[in-house]
């Protein structure tokens, strides 16, 4: 399946996201929100996919959201309001957003994330991940175990030791 992915590329964030698809081997068509806005369609249609409230759509830290007062606009709005809203500037939607067939994730968390597109029902969605993938447990039991080879030689070597004193 190949995704969109909706971020900002000078937002630390998203480029965190765009890092970890890459890692994973996900397939995605990047789209920047400053530059392509969603509209008010794509964006009910996502909140219609995704399990959120329609407030996480939003930025709560950027300027606009700040700037507009969304914060307190939005306990009297309507969804269709905050939609509409939402669709005025890309920078008061909330990024990375995923969006594939069935599901939209909102904001980068890299268990979520994973949850969400590789283990999902117990399963792994997503191609085979190559054994290279598990290199950092791979070199961290080699180092274990070098580790308490090293501490057995050091043990043998002050027993022979204290056993030659003995002699």
């Amino acid at each position: 399946m190949k995704y969109l992915f909706v971020c900002y590329p000078r937002w630390t964030t998203c480029r965190k996201a765009k890092a970890w698809l890459d890692e994973q081997n996900i397939q995605y068509e990047e789209r920047n929100i400053k530059e392509d806005n969603p509209n008010e369609a794509e964006l009910a249609e996502w909140f219609g996919k995704g399990n959120y409230p329609l407030k996480k759509f939003f930025n709560s830290s950027g300027k606009p959201y700040r700037k507009l007062n969304v914060k307190e606009k939005i306990k009297t709005m309507s969804e269709e309001e905050q939609i509409k809203l939402l669709a005025t500037d890309g920078i008061l939607v909330k990024r990375p957003i995923l969006v594939g067939d069935d599901k939209v994730i909102v904001s980068f968390q890299e268990d979520e994330w994973e949850k969400a597109l590789i283990w999902e029902n117990g399963t792994n969605n997503l191609s085979p991940r190559p054994i290279l993938l598990s290199l950092n447990t791979l070199t961290d039991f080699l180092f274990f175990i070098c580790l308490k080879i090293s501490f057995i030689v050091i043990l043998l070597h002050v027993k022979i030791l204290t056993f030659d004193n003995l002699i």
